[in-house]
């Protein structure tokens, strides 16, 4: 009779246990099938809105901007019109932006339901580029070409100016060739007083062919900088030479620095010394 309870008991609790696992599995297929219904509705819907034309681009909002013009913006995100929200490539439009000579950066954000907002940082203007047949360009702080000049340009940009050899290609929205490109800290150098005393203007930094730089000073007279390198050190060295010279009631016809530590001058009517 024991061993007859005893086994009773044991069925009776497998029993329970196997009537808990079931229930259990039940919960779990029931939860799954929720979710895959979740996930299905979810991409249906996504589907449906990515369709929808409740979402198409319909206002795009541009910024107001010193140089950009309103239609140059809506001009290059005209495609984005009539395009749903979900599926637009933002690249792309950012890519035409940029396209536009004084557009340094640019993002474009989504304002859902039906909309585009631009947001755009333009070139300063850095300097005016002449060249030896006549044109003049304004450019920014890396090459960029930003536009042919036309009417008054601000001191602070237009002096020095930066005068390139006959073969350089100069196009709107490209940028000048790289070794001019390298030579243009050159003018925020001068334009400061840290490396070149402001009692010393100058009137051109010429690049030539092949990236040798020169300042030509307004009164006269020429500082032959060479190639890209150590461009704080030469300024400092030529500027003590000019005071020099003037100290002793000289004028330079040019200084050469291309090697600061053994710089060469000559006195306007003197022999190379």
């Amino acid at each position: 009779m024991g061993d007859r309870r005893i086994a009773s008991s044991v069925d009776e609790r497998l029993r329970r246990r196997r009537k808990e696992v079931i229930r259990h599995n039940g919960r779990v297929r029931l939860l799954l099938f929720a979710v895959l219904a979740l996930i299905l509705l979810s991409a249906a819907g996504v589907w449906w809105l990515s369709r929808s034309s409740s979402l198409s681009v319909r206002q795009i909002s541009v910024p107001v901007l010193e140089h950009v013009l309103p239609a140059e913006m809506e001009e290059a995100a005209a495609g984005a019109r009539g395009v749903n929200l979900l599926r637009l490539d933002v690249g792309a439009i950012e890519g035409k932006l940029r396209s536009i000579p004084y557009v340094r950066e640019v993002y474009v954000h989504k304002r859902y339901p039906d909309g585009l907002v631009l947001e755009i940082e333009e070139y300063r203007q850095f300097a005016v580029a002449k060249l030896e047949n006549g044109t003049a360009w304004l450019v920014a702080d890396d090459g960029r070409v930003l536009q042919e000049v036309a009417g008054d340009v601000p001191e602070e940009v237009a002096t020095p100016s930066l005068l390139l050899a006959a073969n350089v290609e100069v196009l709107r929205g490209a940028r000048l060739p790289e070794y001019v490109v390298a030579c243009l800290p050159i003018l925020s150098l001068v334009r400061a007083d840290k490396y070149w005393a402001s009692d010393h203007p100058v009137a051109r930094l010429s690049v030539s062919a092949t990236g040798l730089a020169t300042l030509v000073l307004v009164g006269g007279g020429e500082v032959r900088l060479g190639d890209r390198q150590r461009w704080q050190t030469k300024l400092q060295v030529a500027s003590q030479v000019i005071d020099a010279y003037l100290d002793q009631g000289k004028s330079l016809e040019y200084v050469d620095v291309q090697t600061p530590e053994r710089a060469v001058a000559k006195a306007k009517g003197a022999d190379v010394p």
